[in-house]
């Protein structure tokens, strides 16, 4: 199937609804009439505020996304299947977006009697760059939109925006329902066998003619399943001239955690790709793409740091702050608190065996670990893994690394405001932090090759615990 025909008839379906400013945000809050009263109705409230105050304890949301849209020349629906992680933004407003999955169209004509092979879909936002994929064209674009409208038009362009639930990552999420023309509750439905309350909404809208919808919202966690959204002159109808709706967007294993996902909110450059960049794409820190090779752990502990200590991270915990206290189990299953390691100089270091650049980072972590051996300093590898068959504690025996490690560590990664994996703290003997890093970074001068990069991260991470020692 062609893709650049398939992406342009979805559109051109959806504008042929009067659907376009629906996919998705469909009316979203700041298109509402300021004006208007906010609806009275206390049962409504109470979904409401119910919803938003279990999306404000979720960091991370994860769901199985189905979009149906009817297209007008009534012979075909196109359809998304995806997979799709939100993970709230630590050092900024907002949400990072990760969409997986496929796309394509079912034939309901019975004349044609067939349904095209699904094309690949994915897309990633991760608070600066937003990476669409392009199959059949074999492109991977990267851009740095300026908001979400603009991210949401991006992914819209490589058909992967279709199941993101972008009004529920809204601030506040369903915002368009405060302030419409008409909230109204109808017969409670089974979504994926789920009660659910189920709402029909005209919103305002200042963009032209509104969009109403019905959203079925799970009674079992105050979470949307289903959303149907309709012509605009199903508006003015009773329910049981409507009609069917345009488009059906579906929510299902829907699971939201206090937890960080691990994900990286990137889509790496496949084989056979060409790379389209934007020019104004903020600039990276090292991500490097290939597995790491061995590195020496004895030669460099005798070359002194070449650099001076790289200032902190603003991004995380400011220098002086009070480290989190924390309580982790080892791989051994023994239960360790931040409290046990009071007086010594803790270095920590969130990592995971999926994340390639934390995977490179360890022989550095490993060499100040040998380095400080016999001292008031302790190594602490804060371990988490996305795949429950992984196995971090065989990969550090197998690579010979010696350090602890904890486990579970995304359970206090919000606390210190991790973001990205790896990350690195150095904490004084009095709890208080002395430095931090994200991710790895090339010296002054230097080059992304990997043992600039692990040499880089020994002699700050040295010179941190030096300066804590002091």
């Amino acid at each position: 199937m062609n893709t650049e025909k398939a992406g342009t008839g979805i559109r051109a379906g959806i504008i042929g609804l009067a659907l376009f400013a629906s996919l998705p945000g469909f009316a979203s809050a700041a298109a509402a009439d300021p004006a208007a009263s906010a609806p009275e109705d206390a049962r409504l409230q109470e979904v409401l505020q119910r919803m938003r105050g279990v999306m404000r304890d979720v960091t991370t949301l994860r769901y199985d996304g189905s979009s149906k849209v009817q297209m007008p020349d009534g012979r075909r629906i196109a359809v998304s299947e995806t997979k799709v992680v939100a993970e709230r933004q630590v050092e900024a407003s907002g949400w990072k977006v990760l969409v997986d999955g496929t796309f394509g169209f079912d034939w309901v004509d019975p004349k044609v009697a067939r349904k095209d092979d699904p094309i690949a879909i994915r897309a990633a936002w991760d608070g600066q760059v937003a990476s669409v994929l392009f199959e059949k064209r074999k492109i991977l674009r990267k851009t740095a939109p300026a908001d979400m409208e603009g991210v949401r038009l991006d992914m819209n362009q490589g058909d992967a925006a279709a199941t993101v639930a972008w009004e529920l990552l809204a601030n506040p999420p369903y915002g368009n329902i405060d302030g419409a023309q008409k909230v109204e509750f109808e017969e409670p439905e089974k979504v994926d066998e789920l009660e659910c309350d189920v709402i029909w909404v005209v919103p305002a809208s200042a963009r032209g003619p509104a969009v109403p919808f019905r959203l079925a919202v799970a009674k079992k966690d105050g979470l949307p399943r289903r959303v149907e959204m309709f012509r605009p002159a199903a508006a003015r109808a009773p329910k049981e001239k409507r009609g069917e709706p345009g488009i059906v967007l579906s929510y299902s294993n829907l699971i939201g955690t206090p937890a960080m996902s691990g994900e990286t909110f990137d889509v790496e450059l496949p084989k056979g790709f060409t790379l389209s960049a934007s020019k104004n794409l903020p600039q990276q820190t090292a991500e490097p793409k290939e597995d790491p090779k061995p590195v020496e752990t004895t030669p460099s502990a005798d070359v002194p740091p070449q650099h001076p200590l790289l200032p902190s991270n603003p991004q995380l915990l400011s220098v002086g702050s009070n480290a989190p206290a924390f309580t982790l189990k080892d791989f051994e299953g023994k239960e360790h608190t931040l409290d046990e390691f009071k007086g010594k100089v803790i270095v920590m270091d969130f990592w995971g065996t999926w994340c390639l650049p934390c995977k490179i980072a360890m022989p550095a972590i490993q060499k100040v670990h040998e380095k400080f051996a016999g001292k008031d300093v302790v190594v602490i590898g804060m371990n988490f893994e996305s795949n429950p068959s992984a196995d971090p504690e065989k990969f550090k025996k197998d690579k010979g690394y010696t350090y602890m490690s904890l486990a579970h560590a995304e359970t206090i990664a919000g606390n210190y405001r991790v973001s990205g994996w790896p990350t690195f703290y150095v904490i004084g003997k009095d709890g208080k932090v002395v430095w931090g890093s994200k991710a790895l970074v090339p010296p002054p001068g230097g080059t992304n090759k990997q043992e600039d990069l692990v040499k880089y991260l020994e002699d700050n991470l040295t010179l941190a615990v030096e300066k804590a020692l002091k």
